[in-house]
């Protein structure tokens, strides 16, 4: 630098000594003068100052402040949001809207063929009401081989009554007339007795007077023990005659009795058919809900247990909620009460944001496919439900929010939601907030300040 200036210096005297030099051309002088007017001012201040030491040096201007005051402020809040702030560690799930309720299978109480369909997807049924019309053709064939039996076996208790009641007016006729006999020989061997009775006891007052010999009295006496004796055997064969009387009055009425029990017997097995034939032959719905499924077709075979159509529950209390699917090697973190976010899959969560929850249940044991097959009644849904969820899903049942004010009638993350009416079967992802944590503990576990403050 110091170089740079004395040779300036130098090159200024030498100029000004050739133009003092006599006989100097005038152009020389004029070119010297006019690069005098232009370089000189420039020259001497550099010479006069070379450093400027005397001049306050500017190293930053206003806008350069104004950016560092920012940077300084932003770094300050984010300081303050890694200390301060929360970020929330959600848990990945998949599932579907169901009501309360659950689903449920309307199923063939017996054997036969589809006639008739009274319902398609979609119709809400009452309880009691008809879903389908199947054709029993066995129980009607044996319906019709009952009655015709209840037939015969009435005409056969009509038959057996008539002859059983001529019967009995024969022997009571016979008995009547045969008791009066035996009741008149009685009476004929009391007066017999009587006579006897006298005799004996007048031989005996002659026999002790010695008029006669004890032969007489002897005979006498047996006469009377022999009309004794045959006035109890007449007595005995009133009696038998009474029991056998009897008898056949107590066979005729067992074997009317008999009949009776077997007509009425029968009478009760068609009955019993007939209302057996209603019950397959018209299958009711045993609940109130929405068909979400029929799974047989006019003309199908069916046997008892086959399912005709797929219901969904709603009932008087029915309402909407989230049937999700989890990791089980992750779903013992969740806990009754956490919050969920859900996405239906008809929503756009960037537009309308997520549909609010809270866990209602957690399973204790994951789901096996049976399990889910008689919740869901669907193998696809299963299948794909058991992919996304790693082969054992554990379930878990979160409430939705209400929300009167919003379209949906549940609460969003965004003001209304989206303007569309939800229902069941709806596939939705959802995220479970499990816990938050401070942002500054994912960089620097050991600066956290809830470890640190415990």
């Amino acid at each position: 630098m110091q170089f740079r200036q004395r040779r300036s210096r130098e090159s200024h005297v030498e100029r000004h000594a050739f133009r003092s030099r006599p006989g100097a051309p005038a152009s020389a002088e004029r070119s010297d003068r006019v690069n005098d007017n232009l370089y000189r001012k420039a020259a001497l201040d550099r010479l006069e100052s070379p450093e400027k030491l005397h001049t306050l040096m500017r190293v930053t201007d206003a806008k350069s402040w104004l950016a560092l005051v920012a940077a300084g402020l932003l770094l300050a809040a984010a300081v303050a949001w890694g200390i301060l702030g929360r970020i929330p560690v959600k848990l990945s799930a998949s599932g579907l809207l169901v009501h309360s309720g659950g689903l449920a299978d309307v199923v063939a109480m017996g054997a036969g063929q589809v006639t008739a369909l009274e319902v398609g997807v979609g119709d809400l049924i009452e309880r009691g009401e008809p879903v389908a019309l199947v054709a029993a053709p066995e129980l009607q064939a044996q319906l019709t081989g009952l009655r015709q039996r209840a037939r015969d076996l009435k005409l056969n208790y009509q038959r057996s009554q008539a002859l059983g009641t001529r019967d009995l007016d024969l022997r009571s006729r016979v008995a009547n007339e045969a008791r009066h006999n035996i009741e008149a020989a009685i009476l004929a061997n009391q007066a017999r007795s009587s006579e006897l009775e006298a005799r004996l006891a007048k031989e005996t007052r002659l026999l002790e007077q010695g008029l006669i010999t004890s032969d007489h009295t002897e005979a006498t006496r047996d006469t009377l023990r022999s009309v004794k004796l045959s006035m109890e055997t007449l007595r005995a064969e009133q009696g038998r005659l009474a029991v056998e009387n009897f008898s056949a009055e107590r066979a005729t009425l067992a074997a009317l009795m008999a009949a009776r029990v077997e007509m009425q017997a029968t009478e009760q097995q068609i009955r019993l058919i007939e209302q057996r034939l209603e019950a397959e032959s018209v299958v009711r719905s045993p609940h109130d809900g929405r068909v979400v499924e029929v799974r047989v077709n006019v003309g199908d075979l069916l046997v008892p247990g086959t399912p005709l159509v797929s219901l969904e529950r709603l009932g008087k209390h029915g309402k909407l909620e989230a049937l999700l699917y989890v990791d089980s090697r992750q779903g013992k973190l969740l806990e009754a009460g956490m919050d969920v976010q859900l996405a239906p899959s008809v929503v756009r969560k960037e537009r309308d944001g997520v549909l609010l929850a809270k866990v209602k249940s957690v399973e204790g044991f994951p789901s096996s496919r049976q399990g889910m097959l008689r919740v869901l009644n669907n193998q696809e849904l299963v299948a794909s439900l058991l992919q996304e969820t790693g082969g054992a899903p554990l379930a878990v049942r979160a409430e939705l929010v209400r929300a009167d004010r919003t379209p949906t009638g549940y609460r969003w993350s965004s003001d209304a939601g989206p303007d569309l009416t939800l229902s069941s079967g709806t596939r939705c992802e959802a995220w479970v907030i499990t816990r938050s944590e401070r942002p500054i503990a994912l960089l620097f576990p050991a600066l956290d300040p809830d470890r640190l403050w415990r």
